[in-house]
């Protein structure tokens, strides 16, 4: 959790093409739990090992969509989220449409995402990824292998649960209809019957009586 936050970059590993897991079936109801990106990125900063799968299952998700001939409804807002189990989904409905259509919104999405963590590694080799494609194939191959250098396939389950846990910590801050506890005030120390005191709680008064303390007149026998 802590290195999600402060964005720790994960260690750089040989460039290997690989899934980052399976991805997942879409459908078009996705309620549940889970958070906004635009959300999560608006708190958290990813590390480069978080940011590449979720790019990654952006892909995914996309040619999951068009190999069901679906549609993305949308790329922004409650369209993209990422579920309580740290992966990333795309609602989509209706028919597949050109490709055309959604490049820039997809190259928009996917710049979103790789700028979030800290470094410029990730964004450049995403960024050099989508000016190389003109197509989804193309692009989801050559972006998937850009983002397989930032995380070794070992570590998949721990940063998907690194992510999960980014999930539960921005769904916990959201309670606008909650009353919010107000904090209790610390303990007023008493007062004296003559007003403040600056004296610690420990003093007490000098021992003996009090006309010791107060100056006597010369007695008339010796004046």
């Amino acid at each position: 959790m802590i290195e999600a936050v402060l964005g720790i970059h994960a260690r750089d590993y040989e460039p290997v093409e690989a899934r980052s897991g399976p991805a997942v079936c879409i459908d078009d109801d996705t309620g549940g739990g889970g958070v906004e990106l635009g959300r999560l990125l608006a708190v958290a900063t990813l590390t480069s090992a978080q940011a590449a799968l979720l790019i990654t299952d952006v892909v995914d998700q996309l040619e999951l969509a068009y190999g069901r001939g679906r549609h993305p409804t949308g790329l922004r807002g409650d369209a993209v989220m990422v579920s309580e189990s740290g992966q990333l989904t795309i609602e989509c409905t209706g028919k597949a449409g050109p490709w055309d259509d959604v490049q820039d919104a997809v190259a928009g999405l996917l710049r979103q995402i790789a700028t979030n963590c800290r470094g410029a590694v990730l964004a450049n080799r995403v960024d050099e990824s989508i000016s190389e494609s003109s197509d989804l194939v193309g692009l989801a191959r050559r972006v998937r292998h850009a983002a397989a250098t930032e995380f070794d396939p070992a570590e998949v389950g721990r940063k998907r649960r690194q992510l999960a846990a980014l999930v539960s910590a921005v769904r916990g801050r959201a309670l606008p209809d909650e009353p919010v506890a107000d904090r209790p005030d610390a303990p007023v120390r008493p007062l004296l019957a003559t007003g403040a005191t600056l004296a610690s709680n420990g003093w007490r008064p000098p021992a003996g009586k009090v006309w010791h303390r107060k100056k006597r007149r010369p007695s008339r026998r010796r004046g």
